[in-house]
């Protein structure tokens, strides 16, 4: 026989005894709360016809029921409920299913009903109150209170039973806590002991606090403050007394004035009579250590010798007066030390200024006269003397003579290295002409083999549509440069349309498509190198489907953003038409620079390491040599940070990861492949991850 069972004999036998009789004829008996069971009396009589389940009646269970759910108002009082997030009014309404509650209003433990039981529970008492509108702001609170009364391991949020069990549990372990903590606070003497323990106990239970109504934190917070108010004075007396009474030494000063700061909590406790009194008494004592601590102090302070030494170690010397002695309140005396410390320190940097000056007019190192006596002139009041900003502004121009110098000779060197290349049939960086174009660094970075430094990769829809463009352009104007075995470029054109309105409930919209897709020449010819027009080509489907990703993971991460990110696009690729012709038209058809340009335009685009100018040495700063880097961290790291922006996968972790052909000729990484597993469409998913000069630049 179960509790349910034995619970409905005792309610029997009551209804017995208080009336006189029992009705033979009863099939159900009624528990308290509006639950029904079945009569166990009646397992052996025949069974009668199947009758209707009782209809509840609003008017007698609702009142209780929002009774019930009043609690949270009068807990929350402040909390609009009716427009607050359905989770945070779920977590807020965990202690209603506590028995101390549930049990107090429905004469049943919540943790104690069935499956079946908390639904007919919910059919009872909540279903029948939702659509009153009597209830008023109730009613929307009740129809966040179904997953309480849902199958053990159905629902979701706080009050699904899989979470609101387990939390009812820490929750009457919690309250046990606080009463024992509420309870020996109460009955312990005012001593320092106790109000350490007082003001530490509210972090300490911070998480128990968080489970329990708000009038349960406040009542434990206003104990504590009582066991605070009651032993502050002696705190006060434990604490504060030893400082008054310490040895001077540079510590106690420190103790001294920021004992207001280290127990701002028991002076808050205390009269604000006695804390004026105890703060006058902390500062008398504060100044009377200082000016026992400040004779050797000065003494020390003229010792330091009139040298660049001597200036190193005043400087550290000043930084610990000064935040034992200078801070407020800092007596008169030790000011006048500063002062008269800080006067011979100007002096004998005022002193040494030519010999400074002698040497920053010296020296050849642009980089290094920018910043030199910056590790002499160290305080802040060293940097206010007339000898800093002679000198400052002395190093400024000289580091800015030192620069142009260095620009002349540089430029120099490379119109030497030009005519000499010039006349062996080379090329060097210089013989890429760029001046003028917008996008001069662009073509630069690329001519020269240095993809990373010029932003791009064989997936990026701004290069392919640079290069598109340089084939179109050089193939209509350089025509006779071009090999014998070239190939005439097309493009696709649309010549029908399809047109689709659809009503999505607010308005009709129109959805354009094209029907017929037809293969057009350009106007006039292009021509191109056929292994460059099919790099190109290749790289432009691959840059398509790349920017799709990034267009709809944008959409859902930053729609707004998306205007931003077109609007670049369409502005750089404006730019790019204006630059390219203006380049083949300043650099000539037959210019071994244009071609080494459309050479690396090419190996970008297929995936192939680019060809570097004599004398370039690539930045290393973001490449791994093949031998040293892990592999399986590279690729967890990329594809997480690439999977958050999935639409219909959720990326569920690494399977296997390796590197795929030799290194290249520098040691580094060209390919890696690796799978994983994902959740979606489908189970498993790869990635193929390409290498430039070291670089991760595309996954596929």
């Amino acid at each position: 026989m179960n509790r349910f069972i034995q619970m409905a004999w005792r309610v029997a036998v009551m209804v017995l005894l208080v009336n006189g009789s029992l009705s033979l004829f009863a099939q159900v008996i009624r528990l308290p709360g509006g639950i029904t069971i079945g009569d166990p009396r009646q397992n052996n009589r025949p069974a009668g016809p199947a009758s209707r389940p009782e209809r509840p009646d609003p008017d007698r269970v609702c009142p209780k029921t929002i009774e019930w759910v009043g609690i949270l108002q009068k807990e929350y009082p402040s909390a609009d409920l009716g427009h607050t997030m359905s989770n945070r009014v779920q977590q807020m309404a965990v202690p209603l299913f506590a028995d101390a509650v549930f049990q107090k209003e429905f004469g049943v433990s919540y943790l104690k009903l069935s499956d079946a039981e908390r639904r007919d529970f919910f059919r009872m008492h909540l279903i029948p109150c939702t659509n009153q509108r009597l209830y008023g702001p109730q009613m929307v609170v009740l129809q966040v209170f179904s997953p309480p009364f849902l199958p053990g391991n159905a629902g979701m949020g706080p009050l699904s039973p899989s979470q609101l069990i387990p939390t009812l549990s820490r929750l009457d372990a919690a309250r046990a806590t606080l009463q024992a903590d509420e309870q020996s606070l109460a009955g312990t003497p005012p001593t320092a002991d106790t109000y350490d323990r007082a003001t530490t106990l509210s972090a300490k239970r911070k998480d128990d606090l968080a489970l329990v109504w708000p009038s349960e934190k406040a009542r434990f917070e206003s104990v504590i403050k009582d066991a605070v108010a009651r032993s502050a004075s002696v705190a006060v007396e434990a604490k504060i007394q030893p400082l008054l009474n310490a040895s001077p030494s540079p510590q106690a000063a420190k103790q001294l004035r920021d004992a207001p700061s280290t127990y701002s909590t028991l002076f808050a406790a205390m009269p604000s009579e006695q804390q004026t009194q105890l703060k006058a008494k902390l500062e008398d004592r504060h100044a009377a250590v200082l000016r026992q601590l400040l004779p050797p102090e000065q003494t020390k302070a003229s010792s330091f010798p009139a040298t660049q030494q001597g200036l190193t170690d005043g400087s550290g010397w000043f930084v610990n007066f000064q935040s034992v002695f200078l801070q407020p309140p800092a007596p008169p005396e030790a000011a006048a030390v500063a002062n008269v410390y800080l006067a011979r320190r100007e002096a004998v940097l005022a002193r040494m200024a030519p010999q400074l000056r002698q040497k920053i007019e010296a020296s050849q190192d642009p980089s290094a006269v920018a910043t030199m006596y910056d590790d002499l002139f160290t305080l802040p009041a060293d940097r206010q003397t007339g000898t800093w900003k002679d000198l400052i502004s002395l190093r400024t121009t000289r580091a800015k003579l030192l620069t142009e110098r260095a620009e002349e000779a540089r430029h120099a060197e490379e119109v030497r290295e030009e005519s000499a290349a010039t006349a062996r049939g080379d090329i060097v960086l210089s013989s890429l002409k760029v001046a003028g174009l917008q996008n001069a660094d662009l073509f630069r970075g690329i001519y020269k083999g240095d993809a990373f430094s010029a932003g791009m990769s064989r997936s990026n829809v701004l290069f392919t549509k640079m290069f598109e463009e340089y084939l179109i352009s050089f193939g209509q104007t350089c025509s006779s440069a071009l090999p014998p075995n070239r190939v005439q470029m097309t493009y696709q054109y649309c010549t029908a349309h399809d047109h689709y309105t659809t009503y999505n409930g607010w308005y009709f919209s129109t959805t354009t498509e094209c029907a017929n897709w037809e293969t057009r020449a350009y106007n006039p010819p292009a021509y191109a190198d056929p292994r460059a027009y099919a790099a190109e080509e290749g790289a432009a489907k691959l840059a398509e489907i790349s920017f799709a990703q990034d267009y709809m993971k944008q959409a859902f991460t930053n729609p707004l953003g998306i205007f931003s990110t077109l609007g670049s696009t369409v502005m750089s690729k404006a730019t790019l038409d204006q630059d390219i012709p203006q380049l083949i038209e300043e650099n000539g058809c037959n210019s071994k620079a244009l071609a080494r340009l459309q050479q690396n335009m090419t190996r970008l685009s297929l995936g192939q390491d680019l060809l570097h100018l004599p004398g370039y040495v690539p930045d290393r700063s973001h490449t791994t040599l093949a031998s040293d880097l892990d592999v399986r961290s590279l690729v967890q790291d990329l594809i997480s940070a690439d999977a958050a922006g999935w639409m219909l996968n959720r990326y569920q972790g690494l399977n296997s990861a390796s590197m795929v052909g030799d290194p290249d000729g520098e040691g580094r990484p060209r390919r890696i492949h690796a799978d994983y597993s994902q959740q979606g469409f489908t189970k498993e998913g790869s990635v193929d991850i390409t290498f430039n000069d070291g670089i991760p630049t595309c996954l596929y």
